[in-house]
Formats: structure tokens, sequence, C-alpha cells
């Protein structure tokens, strides 16, 4: 730009290209948040899930080993 002047209108021109490439980002940035809210949201449910079907899991073997056991009981008598 050596010899060019640089007058008001470029530096306008060139702040509200900056400005709009600003909105740009924001607006991508909150649809950004609401897509991590919904992820965090469905991490939530699928490990509740998981936890429930963890301690299911955990009940029907605690009933087996009680089953085992009494047929162990009734097969010795």
């Amino acid at each position: 730009m050596a010899g060019e002047t640089i007058t008001l209108e470029f530096l306008a021109a060139q702040q509200r290209q900056i400005l709009d490439e600003l909105a740009l980002v924001r607006t991508e940035l909150a649809g950004m948040r609401a897509e991590m809210a919904l992820m965090r949201d469905d991490n939530r449910v699928l490990t509740a899930m998981a936890m429930r079907q963890d301690n299911s899991s955990k009940t029907m073997l605690d009933l087996i080993h009680m089953i085992t056991d009494r047929l162990r009981r009734l097969e010795t008598v």
C-alpha cells in the first residue's frame, strides 16, 4: 500500500467486514453451545441407563448366587 492513501471509507468498510465476521462467529458459537447442551443431556441419560443396567445385572447375579446356594443345600440333604 506504499503511496496509497487510506480513507475513512476504506477503514469503515474493513471494520464493517470484521464486525460482520464476528457476528457470524457468534451465531455459530451459539449453535455449538446448544448442540453441546444436547450432547450433555444425552450423556446424562446414557450414563443413567448404564448405571441402572449395571445395578440390574448385580441384582440378577445376587439372585443367581442365592438360588445356587439353595440348590447346593438341597442337594446335600
